[in-house]
């Protein structure tokens, strides 16, 4: 049962995507990259001529790249994007209505102890945002007490302005300036520190570079024991450099595809905690072109020794010149499959043997080599 769940358990993570606002691929992928991490998840994705957005489109061009699965809520309208999220869907769940469909399993989900979210794109601008149908889930879901997250903005969560009670006002912001605690006020005047500093420039100087080297052999410090290096002295810099052991290096094939996922990961999560654009796509695209152009010429070899090597094979088969041939069972064809022309009132059969018009009265047949035969036989057709 769902209320036997270990607390302790991280839940499963069940969310479905709707909402006409504008986002786009890269921010959905760096948004649902960092917010899903590492925990088990499912999606429901709408089907529907009026529920299936861009949006959703999206998710669903995430949920593909990254493999994993979603069901589709198909109505019987989908229209054209919706045909694509039904085609690569796992499962159809068929509904007249999409919109609340994805309420109820996302209730169901609730019920039974996961982590039910419905991700609204639901727009910056208030002109043209929310559309009808966004507008109608962002009501149903908040009536059910599920959590609603907007793509949009950063996955915030969505909810109703408070409400003023009657007979108040809202606030407005000179009262909350007036509100706010007083900023010092400026007197221009020097603190007594600030008077000795004044008094000596290069005291002020001396004392700068004081804190300088403090942060320095601080930084210092923690480097070497992160490295575990011990400060040299003149000696031991006078001494060669110590023979490594050798170690097993792997490919370079894999050393490229091991730095692409490591700077690819670094740069999207960078990107989603900071709300930045990705800066080292750049190099992480150099990396994976010459990765991708590396295993496309191994592949490449690869094939060339396989075919290299049934032509061999080929050779070694094929009887040396001299030697007798060696005969084996005849095949047995009498339960070929043929193609015929069978005029049964003029007792005429004979084979189809290229395209063209019939005879008047002979119709297309398809039927066995022994069948074809006997009835040859029985109309006295010669071959």
């Amino acid at each position: 049962m769902a209320d036997d769940r270990n607390d302790s358990e991280e839940k499963r993570l069940v969310f479905a995507v709707a909402g006409g606002g504008n986002v786009t691929y890269e921010t959905v992928e760096d948004l649902l990259l960092n917010w899903v991490g590492e925990r088990e998840m499912k999606a429901y994705l709408p089907a529907d001529r009026t529920t299936t957005s861009a949006a959703v489109c999206h998710v669903a061009d995430w949920l593909m790249e990254i493999d994993e699965p979603y069901d589709a809520i198909v109505t019987p309208t989908p229209g054209r994007k919706g045909e694509g999220i039904a085609e690569d869907a796992e499962t159809h769940h068929e509904t007249d209505d999409a919109a609340a469909k994805i309420i109820s399993i996302l209730g169901q989900a609730k019920a039974d102890g996961d982590e039910a979210v419905l991700l609204l794109a639901w727009g910056e601008d208030p002109a043209t945002a929310p559309d009808a149908i966004t507008g109608q889930l962002l009501d149903a879901a908040l009536a059910a007490e599920i959590t609603v997250l907007d793509l949009t903005m950063g996955l915030e969560d969505l909810g109703y302005a408070e409400e003023v009670p009657e007979g108040e006002e809202p606030p407005n912001e000179e009262d909350a300036e007036e509100d706010a605690p007083a900023e010092p006020e400026v007197t221009g005047e020097l603190t007594e520190t600030e008077v000795e500093l004044a008094a000596d420039p290069e005291a002020e100087a001396a004392e700068r570079m004081a804190r300088i080297k403090t942060k320095y052999e601080k930084v210092r410090e923690l480097v070497d024991k992160a490295e575990g290096i011990k400060p040299a002295d003149e000696a031991q810099a006078t001494l060669p450099p110590a023979v490594e052991p050798q170690e097993t290096v792997p490919d370079l094939a894999t050393v490229l595809a091991f730095v692409y996922q490591r700077l690819d990961c670094e740069d999207r999560a960078n990107a989603a905690n900071q709300m930045q654009p990705h800066y080292s796509r750049p190099l992480t695209r150099a990396v994976k072109h010459h990765l991708r152009t590396l295993v496309e010429d191994a592949a490449v070899a690869v094939e060339k020794v396989r075919e290299a090597k049934r032509e061999v094979q080929e050779a070694l088969q094929q009887p040396a010149e001299g030697a007798p041939r060696r005969r084996g069972k005849p095949r047995d064809i009498a339960a070929d499959v043929v193609v015929v022309l069978h005029d049964p009132a003029k007792r005429t059969v004979r084979l189809l043997e290229r395209p063209g018009r019939p005879r008047k009265g002979e119709t297309r047949e398809e039927m066995s080599r022994a069948a074809y035969e006997a009835l040859s036989a029985d109309y006295g057709v010669d071959d």
